[in-house]
């Protein structure tokens, strides 16, 4: 190969070997659970955040019906 060969061969290698499979673990993994079993802590901090946003929820609608009683009607 002549001098200008390796200056390209040599990069290329190097991009195949330790940066793609970086590449490619990082943007497929971080592509939802991957068909992996998540942690026992997400559904724990899954509950939480849905029991939070309920609670949010029935306070605006106690707001609403303090507010204006007939606002359920008009959605």
């Amino acid at each position: 190969m002549d001098e200008w060969g390796w200056v390209l061969f040599v990069p290329l290698i190097l991009f195949v070997v330790v940066v793609l499979p970086k590449w490619l673990r990082l943007h497929y993994g971080a592509d939802g659970a991957g068909g992996r079993a998540r942690p026992a802590g997400d559904a724990t901090a899954l509950r939480a955040g849905i029991a939070r946003l309920e609670q949010r929820i029935a306070t605006l609608e106690r707001l609403l019906d303090a507010e204006d009683p007939q606002w359920r009607e008009r959605t």
